[in-house]
């Protein structure tokens, strides 16, 4: 999950639209409509001031990583990533994990 923080901090679009899932991305189209979401709804995930990863849990079923953030104007927020199984092609197979 730290990876997938990586092309924020670098305003990489094309990297942090990668990590999107298929649905997000297919909501937003391309990198640049994605990162004008981000940068515009949610700048404590654009610009934290800083980022904790909490353990990783189960809610509802849903494997979920907590994320604590300082947004930049200090206020204190925990956002839930659930995770979703993604197929994987490998040599032409396609695999999910």
């Amino acid at each position: 999950m730290n990876t997938n923080w990586q092309p924020l901090k670098r305003i990489d679009a094309q990297g942090a639209f990668a990590f999107a899932s298929p649905a997000i991305q297919t909501q937003f189209g391309n990198p640049e409509n994605f990162m004008l979401m981000v940068k515009t709804s949610y700048s404590a995930v654009y610009r934290p001031r800083s980022v904790f990863f909490d353990r990783i849990t189960t809610i509802q079923g849903n494997i979920t990583q907590p994320v604590l953030l300082l947004a930049p104007d200090g206020v204190p927020l925990r956002a839930l990533y659930f995770m979703e199984k993604q197929p994987i092609i490998f040599g032409g197979l396609t695999v999910a994990f």
